[in-house]
Parts: C-alpha cells; structure tokens; sequence
C-alpha cells in the first residue's frame, strides 16, 4: 500500500510544477483530479494494445509504430472525449495544462506498477521516473497540447510527439545503464521547447475553444 501511495509523488510534483504555469486563472481542481483520473485509466488498454502486437512486431519497428503512437493517441483521445467540449476548457494555455495533466496520470499508473513489481528500492526508482519516464510523458503530452491550443494541426504536435517519445523509449531500451545520460538533452531540448510553447501561447488570441476540428 505504501509504494502504491509513493507512485503518485513524481507525477503529482511535476504536475504541480506545470500548473504553476497556468496560476493567473487556474483550471477547476475538480477537472484537474477528474483529467488526471482518466489518463491513468487508459495505461492498462495502452498495455493490453501494446501486448497484442508484441509477437508481430520487434525492436526498433515496435517502438515508433506501436508503444509511442499508442500512448500518444489515447493521451489525445481523452483530451479529445473529456476535455474538448468541457466549460472549464476556455483558453488556449489550457490545452497544454490538460494534455500534461493526462499524461501524468497514464506515467503514475507506470510508476505504481514498477513499484509494485519491485519496490525493493523504491526511492531510486521514483527519482529515476522523475527525471525520466513522467517528465517525458508530460513534455511529450505538452507538445501536443501547444499545436491544440494554438489551432495548429493536432496531427503535426502527434508526429512529434510521438517522434520524441520513440526516441527515448529507443534509447532507454537500448543503453540500460547509460540511458539517462543520454537522454538528458532529449529531455533538456523538449523542456526548452515545452516552455516556450507556453510563452507563444499566452499570445494567441483567447478564442474560446469548443471541440476539436479532426485530424487533417
């Protein structure tokens, strides 16, 4: 039970770093701990998707067309059936704070399961995810969020989300040890980008956002 509860502290910090950004009109907390709620009730179909192509796909090919389109698109999804058409979904910043509020549920469930399966050191794991994994889902979920706020094409914030979480997973799979140092200016290059993502959209005009055109 302990380590359960522990899994929640890496995504609620970083979650309370981002919504620091956000502190001028701050969402709803209900919606936030309803938002948060649903992106980690999507972690086990991303693993049941991602188990049922396991044995038709490998390596490389498995993680940039199954695991990483996978978890990004149903981070979208519930944005899209959740978030989209919700009152408290009235400005662009928002869609960056509400994508990173879903991702951080889905890498809290992906905590809680590590630590469960191995808890023998739990406060090396949580620190290594808090560096790592959650941050990566949230800068990932981020970028996305921008291109929906800013009225961008949803498709194009996909493609690079979904480009830099692959790469990560790549390197993360493939260098055990040496993984985190090699990811560090991965994930030091797509926070530079996710915070002036946030600059750029406070700029955009404060067009209330009802739905979401489809994917061109």
């Amino acid at each position: 039970m302990f380590n359960f509860i522990l899994g929640f502290v890496p995504g609620l910090i970083w979650l309370a770093i981002f919504l620091y950004r956000d502190r001028q009109k701050p969402e709803p907390t209900w919606m936030i701990v309803k938002i948060f709620l649903f992106g980690m009730l999507i972690t086990p179909v991303a693993v049941v998707v991602e188990l049922a192509f396991v044995k038709f796909i490998s390596g490389v090919f498995y993680i940039f067309l199954i695991i990483s389109p996978t978890e990004e698109l149903l981070k979208y999804f519930v944005f899209k059936l959740k978030v989209a058409k919700a009152k408290a979904y009235d400005e662009p910043i928002d869609a960056m704070i509400y994508m990173i509020t879903i991702a951080l549920g889905f890498a809290t469930v992906e905590n809680i399961i590590l630590l469960l399966r191995d808890g023998s050191n739990p406060l090396n794991i949580l620190t290594l995810r808090f560096l790592s994994a959650t941050l990566l889902h949230a800068l990932a979920s981020g970028i996305v969020g921008y291109y929906i706020g800013a009225k961008k094409p949803v498709s194009s914030g996909l493609f690079w989300a979904i480009i830099f979480h692959g790469v990560y997973n790549y390197i993360a799979l493939s260098y055990d040890t040496l993984a985190l140092p090699l990811l560090a200016p991965l994930l030091i290059f797509m926070f530079i980008i996710v915070s002036r993502n946030f600059k750029k959209i406070k700029k955009v005009v404060n067009v209330p956002p009802r739905g979401l055109e489809p994917l061109p």
